[in-house]
């Protein structure tokens, strides 16, 4: 799943993943749609950090992501 942008101060943009990062691995789960990022999203809760591995270019980067409440 594609990140097409990311919003200053936010969980993503504070654990350092950027727009164009595709991630593939969310947590246990792999990601190959919104619809499995949607799945794996609801698995776990704020303040729940989780590993996210994503596609920069042409290597895998791996980012921790502490998950906060949406507001």
């Amino acid at each position: 799943m594609k990140i097409t942008a990311v919003r200053d101060n936010s969980p993503a943009a504070k654990g350092g993943l950027l727009g164009g990062d595709i991630i593939i691995k969310f947590g246990k789960f792999n990601i190959k749609n919104v619809y499995d990022y949607t799945y794996a999203l609801q698995e776990y809760k704020p303040g729940d950090e989780v590993e996210v591995i994503v596609q920069r270019g042409s290597e895998k980067v791996v980012k921790k992501v502490k998950l906060e409440r949406r507001n």
